[in-house]
């Protein structure tokens, strides 16, 4: 694996867990910063609590233990940053309008080594964007018995939730009229007329695992010539572009060369 990736990875862990330990000491110390719009008002302190939070001081998890995990979660999603903008991928990420330096350290450290992944089919996989027998995984997360069983999670946690984060910044730029949103809405439309009564949560869902799927495949290549290793052609450039012009990482920057031109 290779250095740069290796601790890209480190650190995006070491956020991960900074954020863990920052989120409970917040719910226990300051549960008034969060939203409680569903409840009504934040908890009321029980005597129960109070002993609670007078043991935890004296055990170290005071408010100053609340202020000390704040900070290290401030310097590693920095150090995080400033690692992917040195990334051999950052040259093709920053034109991507909608997506950020987090959000490529992100994507490094769920990747793993790219040298695993020898086809973009196998990088798929390897993020949880291929099909489970058949059908495209979803999150199961409250879901019991058969439906469990059906559709499994197609990764592990941390990498479906950084594919969760790329899925809502392609959302939120849906209607920007940015490169991510001419995917989207593409996609959208010919699920609309492959699938004239389906729901249209289905073809908003076709729209944005398919740009998910080519966005991957297209970084997918570049990382791996990058690294000097064989990236054989992506049937997603031909099948899922639908267009005579081979679909490349530049036809996702914000400057790049116009789509699907008449």
């Amino acid at each position: 694996m290779n250095r740069l990736d290796e601790d890209i990875m480190r650190q995006f862990f070491r956020l991960d867990e900074c954020r863990t330990q920052r989120l409970r000491l917040q719910r226990l110390w300051e549960p008034e910063s969060f939203n409680w719009k569903k409840r009504g008002e934040p908890p009321k302190q029980s005597w129960s609590t109070l002993i609670r939070l007078e043991e935890l001081a004296k055990l170290g998890f005071d408010k100053g233990a609340l202020e000390e995990w704040r900070a290290e979660e401030d310097l590693a999603k920095s150090t995080l940053e400033k690692l992917a903008e040195i990334h051999a991928l950052a040259s093709s990420w920053e034109p991507i309008k909608g997506l950020g330096w987090y959000l490529l350290g992100c994507f490094v450290a769920a990747a793993g080594d790219i040298g695993r992944a020898p086809t973009v089919s196998a990088f798929w996989r390897g993020m949880g964007l291929d099909l489970v027998d058949g059908v495209p995984p979803r999150n199961t997360r409250g879901r019991k018995g058969k439906a469990q069983e059906e559709r499994p999670r197609a990764a592990m946690p941390h990498v479906t939730l950084v594919g969760e984060q790329i899925r809502t910044q392609i959302v939120r730029s849906i209607n920007s009229g940015n490169r991510l949103s001419q995917f989207y809405n593409r996609f959208k439309q010919e699920a609309r007329v492959k699938w004239p009564e389906g729901p249209a949560m289905r073809h908003h869902k076709n729209g944005l695992r398919l740009t998910q799927k080519l966005l991957y495949a297209a970084l997918w290549k570049v990382w791996r010539e990058a690294y000097g290793l064989e990236a054989p052609e992506p049937y997603a450039f031909t099948i899922l572009g639908h267009t005579s012009t081979p679909i490349r990482i530049m036809h996702f920057w914000e400057h790049g060369p116009e789509l699907w031109q008449a």
